[in-house]
């Protein structure tokens, strides 16, 4: 497996789930530790329209809070955009046209 694809495994997980079900396919699932937020629903429509992809990319590099850590550097422009492609696969309404 190529670095590039250990690391986006481990992002996919961290913004997808607490197991690799779930982070397969972008519905979120239970905290990754006790008390802390749950993952995001990448199914979620108006999580979709309301943040750009440069947003999404920022936060893949900067991490948020105590439940997506920094990814920093470990991504190029390149894969940062097939990142949020990927993220933007999961958007229910974009599906379903």
């Amino acid at each position: 497996m190529t670095s590039f694809r250990v690391a986006a495994a481990a992002l996919l997980l961290t913004l997808g789930a607490a197991n690799a079900a779930n982070a397969a396919d972008g519905s979120g699932g239970l905290p990754l530790f006790d008390g802390g937020p749950r993952p995001r629903n990448f199914h979620d429509h108006a999580f979709q329209n309301e943040r750009t992809d440069e947003q999404l990319k920022l936060i893949i590099v900067n991490g948020k809070g105590t439940g997506m850590p920094s990814f920093g550097v470990i991504f190029d422009e390149q894969q940062l955009r097939s990142l949020v492609a990927h993220l933007r696969r999961f958007d229910s309404e974009k599906a379903a046209k």
